[in-house]
């Protein structure tokens, strides 16, 4: 299995409206706040996703008893994600599916490096070692 610091990439480029649209995400400071207020900003983030991408997709929030990492996935064009442990990389991972279909190397290319641009700070304090952002 690949670490997740082999993802990682300079030349990585994003669209102008999907930067636009993670700037603001993270200016939300998406960590911060109620569950409610945290899952509004993932939902306000995946309209402008789905506007930057010209995707049509919904965000479903589920709660998993007792889970321990964050979890998600595409199901039907319906991105459901974990509302009990929220994540950035998780959430772009999972949205990866929507632009690209199901290949896990492109979605992970595409959620490390979105976040590793846009939220530099969170991501110098992970551990990419190994196969999963912690």
């Amino acid at each position: 299995m690949r670490s997740i610091s082999s993802y990682v990439s300079e030349s990585v480029a994003f669209t102008p409206a999907i930067v636009e649209a993670t700037k603001s995400f993270a200016r939300s400071k998406p960590w911060r706040g109620t569950l409610s207020v945290r899952k509004e900003k993932f939902q306000n983030f995946h309209t402008a996703m789905c506007q930057a991408c010209e995707v049509k997709s919904e965000l479903v929030f589920v709660h998993i008893p007792g889970l321990r990492r964050s979890a998600g996935s595409v199901v039907a064009g319906r991105l459901m994600l974990a509302e009990n442990k929220l994540s950035a990389v998780t959430y772009l991972y999972w949205f990866a599916e929507l632009i690209y279909g199901r290949q896990p190397d492109q979605q992970m290319t595409f959620a490390v490096n979105l976040f590793k641009q846009r939220f530099p700070r969170s991501f110098a304090a992970c551990d990419v070692s190994g196969p999963l952002v912690r």
